[in-house]
């Protein structure tokens, strides 16, 4: 018997990219992404992981960063904008989230990463 794939099989699809591991190598982040039927696109989620008992969880971040690197306990978050890029740096251990600084030109291919 043949079973058709429908769209809420597609719609419920969840794709996982960019994982990284911190290089204590205690913990590591991804991006869930899911299709939105209603922007025409995806939604990403970004989730920590611990990998000491394989926990994960969503971090709280108002808009999904389009990368991001590990610096010591921080985890920078990259955003690009129109016309320039802005970076935040989390800090896991007190659950907060600070701006580092603001380019006025898109650095697509600039990382903090070693």
């Amino acid at each position: 018997m043949t079973q058709t794939i429908g769209l809420d099989d597609f719609l419920s699809n969840q794709i996982l990219t960019n994982l990284k591991i911190h290089p204590s190598e205690t913990f590591g982040l991804y991006f869930v992404n899911t299709v939105s039927y209603e922007k025409n696109g995806y939604e990403k989620q970004v989730f920590l992981m611990d990998l000491r008992d394989y926990t994960t969880r969503p971090l709280p971040l108002v808009k999904s960063p389009d990368d991001y690197y590990f610096r010591e306990e921080f985890i920078v978050f990259k955003y690009l904008f129109e016309e320039s890029t802005v970076f935040y740096a989390y800090n896991l251990e007190k659950d907060d989230l600070e701006k580092i600084c603001e380019i006025p030109f898109l650095a697509e291919r600039v990382g903090c990463g070693d």
